[in-house]
């Protein structure tokens, strides 16, 4: 089914009746909710929407003033200016047209009577009603299996257009991404009962008995958030010896590089054991989240690992050899090897040159010796000379780091 919209407004002043207006004299409804109801039914019918405007109390009760889902002034294509491109709708444009129908509910004796003071449009007749979010908010209230599928799928993270099809197949109601989205953001608003988004977290991350530090600025912005699992840390205290620290990028709408910390076991899997959230990459955002993870350790009485493993991060590489000065730490192989293919294969004229220089690299640092070592360097260097720089300025600086050495080796500085 594809979605209906508005008939193109060719006279923004023109004075339109869509349909029979409702009768309003001596017609008096039992609430407030069952006269928007008929007039919502009407409104359906005849091809427009009824929502609320404004309103207010005098002397016989409450008085609320409806209109048509097209009146008001059109949103400014670039309303909030001021707001982060991250919560700036893109390309967010305006239904309404400043349509002048206008419906006034009035409270009496507690009963509720209407009239319409203004029963034109300035507009015509849309041809289906889903071209209205408030027909099709009211399809959803009406079957609320279809409203509780939309929020199961919802909390599994499912496609926007998978959702659309489902209950469009199912339930025969035809929702709009945005009314998917506004279900979504309801949803979230019901869980934070209030709260800010990190409050709510910290507040979840309790209950459910995760290890976790918040830091903040000034400004009580959260700066860095550390937290664990407890059945990560279960997997932590078996198998405390080495650990993995790699930071990722683009993991969030507010860019903060993502600390990931994970262990080796004895089976060659890699559990993760702790997450931590950075404002940036300096030594003191490493040092504090080293900091946390050390007292951890120290809370639940696990082991100091003995091995380190991470990328070429140097603000990382000095925070643990000022925090874990006995540790042994290497850099990623994996790591060096992709720096590598990606810095050096401009060098090379045809795949075979390259992949024969890429091949003396890998032995170089297998090496299990220095005389291995040493034989496979010569070889390494008389096969290109720029590349070869490139490896050693920047990676063999780092020898006791990458090659495979035997343990009562050292090279000599």
């Amino acid at each position: 089914m594809s979605r209906a919209v508005d008939a193109p407004l060719e006279f923004p002043t023109a004075r339109i009746k869509l349909g029979v207006p409702l009768a309003t004299n001596g017609v008096i409804y039992a609430s407030e909710t069952l006269l928007l109801k008929a007039f919502n039914n009407h409104a359906r019918d005849n091809g427009y929407g009824v929502v609320w405007y404004c309103n207010n109390k005098n002397k016989t009760g409450r008085r609320i003033t409806y209109m048509c889902d097209r009146g008001g002034k059109p949103r400014p294509e670039r309303k909030n200016e001021d707001l982060h491109p991250t919560k700036r709708r893109k390309h967010a444009g305006s239904r309404k047209i400043n349509c002048p129908f206008r419906i006034i509910a009035q409270e009496e004796n507690n009963v509720w009577r209407a009239e319409i003071p203004e029963e034109h449009h300035n507009h015509r007749a849309s041809d289906d009603a889903i071209a209205h979010p408030v027909h099709r908010t009211h399809m959803l209230d009406q079957h609320k299996a279809a409203t509780d599928t939309v929020c199961s799928l919802l909390a599994r993270r499912t496609a926007i257009s998978t959702i659309r099809a489902k209950i469009r197949e199912e339930f025969k109601i035809e929702l709009t991404a945005r009314d998917v989205y506004n279900m979504a953001q309801k949803r979230r608003n019901a869980e934070l009962e209030g709260k800010t988004s990190i409050q709510w977290l910290a507040d979840e991350l309790q209950k459910r008995d995760f290890f976790h530090r918040v830091d903040t600025d000034e400004y009580n912005r959260v700066t860095r958030l550390f937290f664990a699992h407890p059945e990560s840390i279960h997997f932590m205290r078996k198998n405390p010896d080495v650990l993995i620290i790699d930071a990722t990028y683009k993991t969030n709408r507010f860019n903060m590089p993502l600390i990931n910390i994970c262990g080796a076991t004895g089976d060659n899997k890699t559990p993760q054991f702790a997450i931590a959230f950075v404002s940036g990459e300096k030594e003191e955002d490493y040092s504090w989240v080293i900091k946390q993870l050390m007292a951890l350790q120290k809370q639940e009485n696990i082991s100091s690992p003995r091995c380190f493993v991470t990328d070429r991060e140097l603000a990382l590489l000095k925070t643990l050899e000022k925090l874990f000065p006995l540790a042994d730490h290497i850099l990623c192989r994996w790591h060096v090897n992709m720096n590598v293919v990606a810095k050096v294969k401009k060098n090379f004229k045809t795949q075979e040159e390259f992949d024969k220089f890429y091949t003396a690299w890998q032995v170089l640092t297998d090496a299990r010796s220095f005389e291995d070592y040493q034989e496979n360097l010569a070889a390494l260097k008389k096969l290109n000379a720029t590349a070869f720089k490139y490896v050693e300025k920047t990676w063999l600086v780092w020898r006791e780091k990458i090659v495979s050495l035997d343990q009562s080796l050292r090279f000599d500085h």
